[in-house]
Order: C-alpha cells, then structure tokens, then sequence
C-alpha cells in the first residue's frame, strides 16, 4: 500500500467507501487532497476506482480518457511496487486551483518520480483535474532532492515549501473489519503535521 497523509483539520474528514473527502480550501489541505487523490484514482481496487473518478475526478476529455484505460487493470500490485511519499513542491497555489509537484521514492529500487498534480476547487471540495492524455502530470519529469552533508537518505531536504511530516503508517485493519484486506492496504494513512 501507499500510506497518505491526513490531518484532522485539513482533511479528509469524511470517508464513504474508495471515496475520502472534505478537505481544507487551504495550502494544507490542498496538497493533503493532491496526494490523496493523486493515489485513490489510481490505485484503488476492483470497479471501486470508478467510484473514486466518478465524484473526485474533474469531468473533461481527461478522465474520459483514464477510465477508458483503467478499466480491465488491476491495481493488486505485490508490495514495494508502488512508490512512497518523500516530498513536495507547490508550482502555483490559489485558494481555487494548486499545482504540486509530488516525489514518490519506489522501495525496492530508491529511484524517485515527480508527477505534477493539479487539483481544483469545485462543489465545496478539492477536486482531480486530469491531463488530455489521461494522466495527472503534463510532462514526464525527473526528481531534484537535495542531501545534506554528509549525503544521507535518512533525512533529505526536497524544497523549502510548506512540507508535511510523514510518521509511520499503522494497520487499521481492527477499525476496518468489513473492508477487503487489498483496500485495508490504501485506507491506510499516516499522521501528517505542518513544519
């Protein structure tokens, strides 16, 4: 699975299935909502995705496109396929659209990708918009992080942004009894804090 970043304030403050929403018209709660959303549409399981792209995901040529090619795909992935938060940038922020480059680090390999994920803000809520081509990010792009010295993985510094503190993910499978084991795996979420 892919743990996401939440807060109790900025959101998601509301789950209904595959679909988590009431996010914060904020900075916060914009790149909380870029990161869920940017995953959800994605990864989530089963016809659940469409549920997911349905109500989360801008209407438009774009996600015409998405659901055409995700229908028939199986996001059952073993672990350590999917890459994991490591950092952020905002490209552009106003309390109506956010454009945030999102770096992912994939587990069994260390490379890193950058996608640029636009959200919008309609119907009282951050909203998906996606490319003509179907996906998040316009252009395929190549990750900047910057190590302190002496280089160390262990605590990168990515931008001089607003960023989120990441704590290890817990099981929720014991809140979670009715839900299949592969969704318990994208409910997963850890605590974020402003720095």
């Amino acid at each position: 699975g892919v743990p996401l970043p939440y807060s109790r304030t900025a959101g998601p403050l509301s789950v209904d299935g595959p679909v988590y929403r009431g996010y914060e018209r904020s900075q916060t709660g914009a790149l909380i909502a870029a990161a869920q959303l940017g995953n959800r549409y994605l990864l989530t399981p089963g016809d659940l995705w469409r549920e997911v792209v349905e109500q989360q995901v801008l209407p438009g040529v774009g996600r015409d496109v998405f659901a055409r090619n995700r229908a028939g795909v199986d996001a059952d992935d073993p672990p350590g396929t999917f890459g994991q938060p490591a950092g952020f940038r905002f490209v552009a922020f106003t309390p109506d659209v956010a454009s945030i480059q999102l770096v992912s680090r994939f587990p069994t390999s260390g490379n890193l990708q950058v996608v640029t994920v636009t959200v919008k803000w309609a119907r009282g809520d951050w909203r998906l918009e996606l490319q003509p081509d179907g996906g998040s990010s316009p252009t395929a792009q190549r990750a900047r992080v910057d190590l302190p010295e002496p280089l160390s993985p262990t605590t990168p510094s990515v931008w001089p942004f607003l960023s989120l503190k990441l704590t290890p993910c817990t099981a929720l499978n014991s809140r979670l009894p009715n839900r299949p084991r592969l969704i318990q795996k994208l409910l997963a979420r850890p605590r974020a804090s402003s720095t």
